[in-house]
């Protein structure tokens, strides 16, 4: 199974085979049909758009290819989020051990 986020507009933000966790309420994560081929990491290769039916069910993709430029903001955006993720971890494992380092 495959799984993205979507913001309010259905712009895909990420792809992920384990299912996503959010804290933001302006996005959602829906599941991907198999049919769909992209896997995780296209979202930094193409920008692609989700439409629904008026039901909210998933109907069609539209992807293009994303420029060189935009891909690198993309990708130093991705590494920046990995690094926040290890120091608020790190962080948190300072304050469990009460301040030892």
């Amino acid at each position: 199974m495959k799984y993205a986020l979507i913001n309010k507009n259905r712009e895909v933000l990420e792809i992920k085979r384990e299912p996503i966790t959010i804290t933001n309420e302006g996005l959602s994560v829906v599941e991907l049909p198999e049919d769909i081929d992209f896997v995780e990491g296209d979202e930094i290769n193409f920008y692609i758009v989700l439409s629904f039916d008026d039901y909210g069910v998933y109907s069609h993709y539209s992807a293009v290819r994303q420029t060189p430029f935009i891909q690198s903001i993309l990708m130093d955006n991705l590494i920046l989020k990995d690094k926040i993720a290890m120091v608020e971890e790190a962080v948190l494992d300072i304050i469990l051990n009460g301040g030892v380092i």
